[in-house]
């Protein structure tokens, strides 16, 4: 028993990798190609170069992603391209440009890589025991009226 033939083509190697390098994940790559995410987990299966091209192209786009963040948490310089005008004339003009570092950018930094020295959550343990049985006599004792 044969099943369906496959809607997979030979061109979504390359277009998996490019849409993998621009951040697509599983789910998106489905839309892309419009199948169930099931079905790209079958195509990583059946077709070895669809799989190579999304293992290289993914973890490219989070390296990038990676610097991008590192490089805002830091601070960086960039050269910008600006249109002037000049004595009437439109012209190109280079201008660096400081990127002061980004507060928002180091926090998120420093809670995923040093957590356990910068996470919000507290660790609270509990030592001794309770018993439950103690603590409902306990509770009726209280209760009771008293004796005159």
């Amino acid at each position: 028993m044969a099943g369906r033939p496959t809607k997979f083509r030979t061109e979504y190697v390359e277009e998996a990798k490019r849409l993998c390098l621009a951040g697509a994940i599983d789910a998106d790559l489905a839309k892309a190609f419009h199948v169930s995410v099931g079905t790209i987990a079958t195509w990583k299966y059946q077709f070895p170069e669809f799989l190579e091209a999304i293992r290289v192209a993914k973890p490219v786009a989070d390296t990038n992603v990676e610097d991008s963040l590192y490089r805002r948490a830091m601070g960086y310089t960039r050269t910008e391209t600006e249109l002037k005008v000049v004595g009437g004339k439109l012209l190109k003009v280079e201008v660096e440009r400081y990127y002061p570092p980004d507060t928002t950018a180091m926090i998120f930094w420093l809670k995923n890589r040093k957590s356990s020295s910068w996470s919000e959550t507290q660790k609270v343990e509990h030592t001794g025991t309770v018993e439950l049985a103690d603590r409902i006599t306990r509770a009726r004792k209280n209760a009771a009226p008293t004796k005159d």
